[in-house]
């Protein structure tokens, strides 16, 4: 029965200190286990103080690392533990150089108090179930707490609520210094920022300086321009002075001059009148003799359109006797009348020429003499609009006036111009010719139009195709 009332007791202060506080205040006789029970009772009194407790519990962390324990080493770690646990919170932000570190001291202030509180508990519960195991007496509920009583409760009250403000005071400077850390990293991004903005503002206005230098030198420079021109002027303008006084004096010998040669207007101006009359009857003179003068031009114009259409009638008379062996393909009889038509039977007109396709096959230099012949040449193609009217007159390969026969690569019409624009097909002209679709030949010289298209292609001169011929229209 009294082991039930003493567990009570001990478990009280057991469960305070599970609540975070850093000492318990519980005394305890130090041969509890091995007395017996009215020896207890006697023994209670000289029970162990706070500080034998505190050097129990720093011995025992240091015999866990592993070093030598003293007295002195523990009653200083716990001196050094209690101060920090009262420092303020602006001492520690006076000791720290960073809250990081500081709040690392915290926590691991918080995590020694811990271990201490862990290794207390430990201990007492061995006592306890020491003493659990010890014979029952029959002392009574009420004489076991008066044994037991400790006359040091009062101060060890004190120091337990001592230090719980302590604890809660410390809770308070951790959560104050978070709050300050949040604050802190907030102010450091903004001045992260701003150092940003100002590195841009200094990059800036070093441009703006180097610009305002640039701008400096050449206005220092337009400023001894302006020195130089401002020294000019002073020159310049003293000259002026004295070519100012030199021409009032000229002046005033103008003015004497003035009025010297008003008089002489006046007498002018009568003279005027006398050659102004005389002047009105020449103009009448004059418009007599240009009117004289447009009839003569007249005549002499329609003389001169005379003489033109008797030259261009003497060309054409020529033509026709050009013509005179050729006289009846161009004017053939019909019913003992001649109708003359500007190209020969069988011939093509074209502006101011005659084409003629034929549709046998010669060689180029047999097809040109058949032109020839017949009083014209291969066809000489000048434009893209005569290379059009030859494509729609052929469905076959014809011959043109086009060669290099005299040199290779200079292309020659027969009339001995050269080629300005030609109308070649893509490759073309490429000096090589197929004898059939497996042999090839080169000295292709001589020029033929492609059928179906705007375009020509060298070939042998040898090979025998069609021809164009080409001569001169007869316009009556």
């Amino acid at each position: 029965m009294s082991q039930n009332t003493v567990l009570p007791q001990i478990n009280t202060p057991l469960a305070a200190m599970s609540k975070g506080l850093l000492y318990l205040p519980v005394k305890f006789k130090n041969n509890f286990c091995h007395e017996t029970a009215a020896d207890q009772t006697k023994q209670l009194d000289s029970a162990v103080s706070i500080e034998e407790l505190k050097e129990a519990v720093a011995s025992r962390q240091k015999v866990t690392q592993g070093e030598d324990v003293t007295k002195d080493d523990v009653k200083t770690n716990s001196t050094s533990l209690h101060t920090v646990s009262l420092c303020g919170p602006s001492e520690k932000c006076r000791q720290s150089l960073h809250p990081y570190r500081l709040a690392a001291v915290c926590l691991g202030l918080l995590c020694a108090l811990l271990l201490a509180a862990t290794l207390v508990l430990c201990i007492l519960y061995m006592r306890v179930g020491e003493a659990s195991a010890l014979p029952q007496n029959d002392m009574t509920v009420e004489q076991l707490r008066a044994n037991c009583t400790i006359p040091t409760e009062d101060k060890d009250q004190t120091i337990y609520n001592t230090m719980t403000e302590d604890n809660s005071q410390i809770q308070e400077n951790i959560n104050k210094l978070a709050e300050d850390e949040g604050q802190v990293q907030k102010i450091y991004y903004k001045l992260v920022e701003e150092k940003n903005q100002l590195l841009k503002s200094y990059s800036k206005l070093t441009e703006d300086k180097d610009q305002l230098l640039k701008k400096y030198k050449a206005l220092t420079k337009d400023n001894d321009q302006l020195q130089k021109n401002c020294s000019t002027l002073s020159k310049e303008k003293s000259q002026l002075l004295t070519d100012y006084n030199t021409l009032d004096g000229e002046k005033k010998q103008l003015v004497t001059d003035y009025s010297t040669l008003e008089a002489e207007y006046q007498t002018l101006t009568n003279e005027n009148r006398g050659i102004e009359e005389e002047r009105k009857t020449l103009q009448k003179l004059l418009e007599d003799e240009r009117n004289t003068f447009q009839k003569w031009n007249r005549t002499f114009t329609v003389v001169l359109e005379i003489k033109k259409h008797k030259e261009q009638l003497q060309r054409d008379f020529e033509a026709v006797l050009a013509k005179s062996p050729f006289l009846d393909e161009y004017c053939p009889l019909s019913s003992q009348k001649r109708e003359c038509k500007p190209c020969p039977q069988g011939w093509e007109q074209f502006y101011s020429k005659c084409y003629y396709f034929s549709t046998e096959r010669k060689s180029w230099m047999d097809s040109r003499t058949d032109c020839i012949k017949e009083g014209a040449d291969l066809a000489v193609i000048k434009s893209e609009e005569e290379q059009e009217f030859i494509t729609k007159h052929t469905r076959d390969y014809n011959w043109i006036g086009l060669s290099d026969l005299e040199t290779e690569g200079t292309w020659l019409w027969v009339n001995g111009s050269p080629l300005l624009k030609g109308f070649w097909r893509s490759g073309q002209p490429d000096d090589h010719f197929w004898f059939d679709s497996r042999t090839q030949y080169q000295d292709a010289d001589c020029a033929v139009t492609v059928p179906g298209e705007s375009a020509w292609m060298d070939t042998h001169c040898y090979s025998y195709r069609r021809f164009i011929c080409e001569t001169d229209a007869l316009l009556l």
